[in-house]
């Protein structure tokens, strides 16, 4: 199988490294990005305030299953990187067939919203939604 090239800011999810950005022109389309959004609750469990970020291993368990089977994947942890909707929303924009999003109540607004501006685009993904 041929080696992955990663855009910016994503991991190899079979060993969790960053990879060096190699897109391109831009036309490059890959099989899957699996999103995991930030939210203003990042951190919060009640009134206690917390600084740990956690990985989203179900996001990583998926690609690499789906990297087994031969499908190119990105995952993109904008919660653990604290990217805004703007800079999720730029790594994802027309560089992928699915788009698939770890759903919870406090990101599910978000998530909306990223999915209404794909959707808007010509080159629109699928998307999917779990949690």
């Amino acid at each position: 199988m041929p080696e992955a090239v990663y855009p910016p800011g994503t991991m190899n999810v079979a060993t969790a490294t960053p990879q060096t950005p190699q897109f391109g022109t831009g036309t490059d389309v890959r099989d899957v990005c699996l999103v995991c959004t930030n939210t203003d609750t990042q951190g919060r469990l009640g009134t206690h305030v917390f600084d740990l970020v956690l990985p989203s291993l179900g996001l990583a368990y998926i690609g690499a299953v789906l990297e087994r089977d031969g499908r190119s994947v990105d995952v993109v942890d904008a919660a653990a990187e604290g990217l805004s909707f703007e800079q999720t929303l730029a790594r994802i924009e027309g560089r992928y067939k699915i788009v698939g999003f770890y759903c919870h109540t406090q990101n599910y607004p978000m998530i909306l919203a990223i999915a209404k501006r794909l959707k808007a685009t010509a080159d629109a993904p699928h998307i999917m939604i779990g949690g």
